[in-house]
């Protein structure tokens, strides 16, 4: 089972990646320890909405890490589509 990550869809896209500055997804970046890597594996969530698989990626000029989705991973929850 993959750590899990807040993201917001609001903030970036499949193609360009989402943003991971929230202060739940700093959280749970913390959370990670060691773990925190360009290219680990995660799974990014929506409370109630969606999750899927995704890259990180940490950006030095921004200060922030970025989650890239793996294609065909998406997974929608509470009949959510």
């Amino acid at each position: 089972m993959l750590p899990r990550v807040f993201f917001d869809t609001n903030d970036g896209s499949m193609k360009q990646g989402y943003w991971l500055g929230f202060d739940q997804s700093r959280k749970d970046l913390d959370l990670l320890g060691s773990a925190l890597r360009e290219g680990a594996r995660v799974t990014i969530h929506m409370p109630d909405e969606l999750e899927m698989t995704a890259t990180l990626r940490f950006d030095p000029v921004e200060d922030v890490w970025w989650a890239n989705p793996v294609a065909d991973t998406i997974k929608y929850l509470d009949g959510c589509a």
